[in-house]
This record gives structure tokens, C-alpha cells and sequence, in this order.
């Protein structure tokens, strides 16, 4: 059996943030504010679209969105996940540079180092916006998508959404 889980890309959180505003933020982490409205520095900019974060020039941050999925069936049965989808966008100069998976505490199931910009909103290409975990990992926590992005200029990145599919059985 197979079921396909995503979530809204405004489920996104910065690891690191501020730096636009009265917030301080972590030397080399520094965000800075989205169309120019307060507090996006630290929360992000949530829309129809996802969420959109902007980052200062030559700095990086961390970026988690957690995914929720039905773990057990029965008793002697875990779900795997066996492929990731991300949509997102990333200005000119923005790269995410990592994509991993964790499930539980220090159990990473999957990391794509990889460079990863442009606009991925639409349509699919395996190893830009979806990638196969083969063989599949069995799931022992929720999962956190967590996406590694650097800021080689002032800009945005926008996830739009993640989701995976599991494997039951």
C-alpha cells in the first residue's frame, strides 16, 4: 500500500532568526525583512503561495518544515519513505545547498547535498524538487524536512510545500 502526505509550505520555520528588525539575531544567521513588513525577519512571510523568508547577503540558516504521517498500521508494521517532493523558488543568488530527512531524534533518513535554485514550483524533476530514498526508511517519528539554504546575495526563498510517499507492507 501507498499514501502520498504533504503539507502547506507555510509550516515552515527558520532555525535562525532576525536581524531586519528589533529582534537581535545569531552572527552569521542574519534575516531580514520580506516586502519590507515587520516581523517577517523572524516568522517569515506566509501566503497562498508558502512561505518566503529573506536573508541578508553571505549568510545561511536553516530552514524545518515538520510532516506528519500515520506511522503504525498494526504491531508489526512501520511506514517508509520512499520519495520526497519539495516545491519552492529561490531569487538569483539564493541556493539551497542540503535537503534532509528526520524522523525522531537523531535519526536522519535521507540528505540531498546538492544545489537546488531557481523556481520548482511546478511540474516534476527527479533530484530538483523530488527525489527516491532507495531503499526506503522505515519512519519512527514524525518527519522534519529540513532544508540548508545560503544567501550568496540579499534574497528570498520560497517553500511552497513538501509531501513524500510511503510504503505500507
Amino acid at each position: 500500500m501507498k499514501q502520498s502526505i504533504w503539507v502547506h509550505g507555510t509550516a515552515a520555520r527558520a532555525e535562525h532568526v532576525g536581524g531586519g528588525g528589533p529582534s537581535p539575531a545569531v552572527a552569521g544567521h542574519e534575516m531580514t525583512t520580506v516586502d519590507s513588513k515587520a516581523w517577517t525577519d523572524v516568522v517569515g512571510l506566509p501566503s497562498q503561495n508558502g512561505m518566503r523568508f529573506r536573508g541578508q547577503s553571505g549568510k545561511v540558516n536553516r530552514l524545518f518544515v515538520p510532516l506528519c504521517v500515520p506511522l503504525v498500521i498494526d504491531d508489526t508494521m512501520r511506514a517508509k519513505v520512499a520519495l520526497l517532493g519539495i516545491a519552492f523558488a529561490t531569487d538569483v543568488g539564493v541556493e539551497i545547498y542540503k535537503v534532509s530527512v528526520g524522523s525522531g531524534p537523531d535519526d536522519l533518513l535521507f540528505e540531498w547535498p546538492r544545489i537546488l535554485a531557481g523556481n520548482a514550483l511546478t511540474g516534476w524533476v527527479e533530484n530538483l524538487n523530488y527525489f527516491r530514498i532507495d531503499p526506503p526508511r522505515e519512519v519512527w517519528g514524525s518527519l522534519c524536512i529540513i532544508f540548508d539554504v545560503r544567501f550568496n546575495r540579499e534574497g528570498n526563498v520560497t517553500i511552497a510545500g513538501v509531501g513524500c510517499d510511503l510504503l505500507f507492507g
